[in-house]
């Protein structure tokens, strides 16, 4: 299964099959995907500095809170991951962000309401 936030562009590239969180609680599939992520997340924020200046211009797939591959292409990637760990939720981010221009339609003209 694969799933991509494009507001983080975060991909997904399958659920783990089975772990326990923290106190050993087990977790259904799916949140135990969405657990492992958050954890892989902020492994990702506290060395993002770093891994822009590693990494410039490509994504990183973040597994047990280091990097465990890189590329420019996102999709080529995440093709790589799934191969290296098919059961696995693996964090994949860019390490630099770019801005992006969103046009919104409004029945408004400029200055009313």
């Amino acid at each position: 299964m694969h799933l991509t936030d494009q507001n983080t562009e975060t991909t997904l590239a399958h659920s783990q099959p089975a772990a326990s969180v923290g106190n050993g609680t087990k977790l259904p599939r799916k949140r135990r995907g969405i657990a492992k992520l958050l954890l892989e997340e902020r492994a990702f924020l506290a060395q993002q500095d770093e891994l822009r200046k590693k990494y410039p211009g490509q994504f990183v797939a973040i597994h047990e809170g280091r990097v465990v591959d890189a590329d420019p292409d996102e999709f080529v990637l995440d093709d790589r991951v799934e191969e290296m760990y098919p059961d696995e939720a693996i964090l994949i981010r860019p390490t630099e962000w770019t801005e992006r221009a969103v046009e919104i339609s409004t029945p408004f003209r400029a200055g009313e309401r």
